[in-house]
């Protein structure tokens, strides 16, 4: 049972319960109707048995309709005005409304909602080349770093970004975390990194690693004991510009790849202009249930994508 409305007003406190039942109270003083829900919130989406009454919820929002686009809050949450995000979404709910209690479900993250983007700007240097990364991010990796941005200090700010958002075998140099809008649903990091890897000189070429994607692991077929289950989409772009040096051409002056299947599709092209090689590249993979019997299909999928990002390379020789 929630704590009443006078409680939370008094105390300025409540949990989740509390303080959705404090909000409800002031619409209904406003005459706007809303509703107390239970969902189960957490990291994995939980099914639930409509069939059998019992307790199956372990958090509670608050559910506004409206002619335009139902409004749903999430009264503890920090997060921008009518975002549920990855915590409750998707989510099979209780509406409570007396003896009219019914089922419905939250909205889904679409791949827009979702989509980190990076464009990244390479300059060539000899030993050490420098890049420059401008990142958006939505959806999960968004909910992180809006945490880190409200609730760490600088010193662990720097840390979690050195540790956790720059790649592999860069080295971070300097970086500027934006504080957005109350209601943005979005974060931008841009930051500069040197590194070593890049650039490899091999007597008159020059081989140029891609970037790689932050890409979770899956098992190899015959390891695997239970079914995928990829509760909202995962959606990256990235453009990336390296410098040409000085007397130096590309092999092939386009490359394109593609791979589409019911699981996802990934598109890579790569094109010169104005001394300059243009890496394009996009991943979006499903949201979706995929039982063990199907776990090879959507594991070669996988790893087709994981080899063209490691096989990517750009070749340059001396003119």
């Amino acid at each position: 049972m929630p704590y009443s409305a006078c409680y939370v007003a008094d105390n300025k406190y409540g949990d989740c319960k509390a303080l959705t039942n404090y909000f409800k109270a002031i619409l209904d003083y406003l005459e706007i109707p809303s509703y107390y829900t239970n969902v189960y919130a957490g990291d994995k989406i939980k099914k639930i048995n409509k069939d059998f009454p019992s307790q199956q919820f372990n958090h509670v929002i608050l559910y506004i309709p409206q002619d335009r686009k139902d409004i749903w809050l999430d009264c503890t949450s920090k997060n921008a005005f009518d975002y549920l995000g990855t915590f409750t979404q998707n989510r099979d709910v209780f509406v409570v409304d007396h003896d009219k209690s019914y089922f419905t479900k939250t909205p889904s993250l679409t791949p827009h909602d979702v989509l980190d983007t990076r464009q990244v700007d390479v300059s060539y240097d000899t030993e050490v080349a420098t890049a420059k990364f401008k990142n958006t991010y939505k959806g999960g990796s968004y909910e992180t770093i809006l945490q880190i941005e409200k609730n760490y200090n600088e010193s662990q700010k720097s840390k979690f970004i050195r540790n956790r958002m720059v790649n592999k075998g860069f080295q971070l140099t300097d970086y500027n975390l934006s504080k957005p809008n109350r209601d943005s649903l979005e974060i931008a990091l841009s930051y500069q990194a040197t590194s070593r890897n890049l650039y490899k000189h091999y007597g008159n070429e020059i081989l140029i690693n891609n970037i790689r994607f932050w890409l979770p692991e899956f098992e190899k077929p015959e390891v695997r004991k239970l079914p995928v289950q990829i509760d909202y989409p995962i959606y990256n772009i990235d453009t990336i510009t390296y410098e040409i040096p000085q007397g130096y051409q590309l092999y092939n002056n386009q490359n394109t790849y593609s791979i589409q299947s019911k699981y996802g599709k990934f598109q890579l092209h790569t094109y010169e202009k104005d001394s300059k090689i243009f890496l394009e590249k996009s991943l979006l993979i499903f949201a979706g249930n995929y039982p063990i019997s199907e776990y090879s299909e959507f594991y070669e999928f996988y790893i087709k994508v994981m080899e063209l990002e490691s096989k990517t390379h750009l070749s340059l020789y001396k003119e």
